[in-house]
């Protein structure tokens, strides 16, 4: 279970005595933090975050109450608590929900100051100077959520040539074309066109923030899409780029090199769709675009991208089980349980590690799989077959001829529900099963197939 420290320094103390020394509080803090970094490494379970960041915003003397001391052995004010209280719960939520994956953004007094249809390139504000430097801090904050793997799109009501000259010709533009992976530009309703986004990315429309000046605008896509996180922004431009970063809806605890190519990935997934919407014969396709998928074992280097998988992904996973290193690190310890990771690579570019399967040994010659998943962004190239065709090939080496599963029905993950009967995997009732079912909790449909009965149909688009 998660292991939360929240530690605050401060201390009364006089300026002049911090002159050439630290405050006696404050080394006791360090030393105690520095002792926790080191169990961190060790315990992946254990989270500590700073309360004097959080404290500091309000002012020290708001958030702590001499009176409260004395009355109820609380250091703190009741609008301390209120903010103690906030800040394990945005730590809690990221532990158990993925955080967001793309921001939509306007551009029309978003992007910049002024109408690009009106004004005219020369005359919007962006630039070194008043309020074209907010708009370009603004921008800047946003090119920092880029490179940690944050996707940008672009939704304007707008002529599509006037928004691309920008992008092409404004010399201060920091949000560069190639950063975008979506753009829609024309005059349609913004919430068609965010639906439109998220079913050509894949992407689950809750993962969605939309950043958008006009409030007009904004009560549209809340009251139409309320699945989208929907930001009012400051009534200052100023405050927009601490605003966007303060945002722990983005949040990540620790950022993979898959995070840093996101916008890569998901390009070349536009690629992909594009394609197979034109092919005429889906197999001949797939076969054209040289897919080669690669086993990769789960180690020291990989463990945080199998976290992260089993936290995040939702549509094509069959129970939906959330993990922390530490809990795989223990899976890991019994040598007959199979766990690898996935890479996936194709004429396209490469995708990354996409896929993660994790085999329970049960006793008895037998295997429960406990988590197949996959990215979305890889969906629609049968790679679920592949990798059960791997589980086959180690499960045999290590004498197994029987093999268990389940689907756990979720609100997103309904394409996963048809993976184990397109395999030859047959559902039972538990109690046939008393052996097996009685050493696992099982919540969803329960399915069983022996392991020289599994077929993987279009498997072959690999060969």
């Amino acid at each position: 279970q998660p292991l939360i420290f929240a530690l605050s320094s401060w201390s009364s103390f006089n300026i002049v005595s911090t002159v050439f020394k630290k405050p006696l509080a404050e080394k006791i803090y360090l030393d105690f933090i520095s002792r926790l970094s080191s169990l961190q490494k060790t315990y992946s379970n254990i989270y500590f975050f700073n309360l004097d960041y959080v404290f500091a915003n309000l002012g020290f003397s708001k958030i702590f109450d001499r009176r409260n001391w004395y009355l109820a052995n609380c250091r703190v004010s009741d609008i301390g608590l209120e903010e103690i209280v906030k800040s394990l719960n945005s730590v809690l939520e990221r532990i158990y929900q993925p955080s967001k994956k793309l921001i939509v953004l306007d551009c029309d007094n978003t992007l910049w100051g002024g109408i690009i249809g009106e004004d005219g390139i020369k005359s919007i504000n962006l630039g070194e100077d008043g309020i074209g430097k907010a708009f370009l801090d603004f921008q800047k904050a946003l090119k920092g959520m880029f490179n940690s793997g944050i996707l940008l799109t672009i939704c304007s009501k707008n002529n599509e040539k006037d928004v691309m000259n920008v992008f092409e010709n404004h010399k201060f533009m920091q949000i560069k074309k190639e950063d975008i992976v979506n753009f829609k530009i024309n005059w349609k309703e913004k919430s068609e066109n965010i639906v439109k986004i998220s079913k050509e990315l894949n992407l689950g429309l809750d993962s969605f923030v939309y950043w958008d000046d006009n409030p007009f605008e904004r009560q549209k896509v809340s009251k139409a899409l309320p699945q989208v996180l929907t930001i009012t922004p400051s009534d200052e431009v100023e405050n927009w780029p601490d605003q966007l970063r303060s945002l722990n809806d983005f949040g990540k605890f620790n950022l993979t090199d898959s995070d840093k190519k996101k916008a890569y990935q998901y390009k070349i997934r536009s690629k992909f769709i594009h394609g197979k919407n034109k092919a005429t014969d889906e197999i001949s396709y797939l076969k054209s675009i040289k897919l080669k998928a690669k086993k990769i074992n789960v180690n020291s280097s990989t463990i945080t991208r199998a976290v992260q998988m089993t936290q995040k992904t939702n549509q094509l996973n069959l129970r939906t089980q959330r993990y922390s290193k530490k809990e795989i690190e223990i899976l890991q310890k019994n040598k007959k349980n199979i766990i690898f990771l996935v890479d996936l690579a194709d004429i396209f570019g490469n995708h990354g590690a996409v896929g993660l399967l994790i085999a329970k040994y049960l006793g008895k010659n037998i295997i429960f799989i406990d988590t197949l998943l996959m990215s979305c962004r890889v969906l629609g190239r049968h790679l679920e077959s592949w990798m059960l065709k791997e589980l086959k090939k180690s499960a045999k080496k290590n004498g197994i001829n029987e093999i268990y599963a389940e689907y756990i029905k979720t609100e997103k993950n309904f394409i996963a529900k048809e993976i184990l009967n397109d395999h030859n995997f047959k559902k039972i009732d538990t109690r046939k099963t008393n052996k097996i079912s009685k050493n696992l909790k099982i919540n969803g449909d329960f399915y069983y197939s022996n392991i020289d009965k599994i077929t993987f149909p279009k498997a072959n688009i690999y060969d």
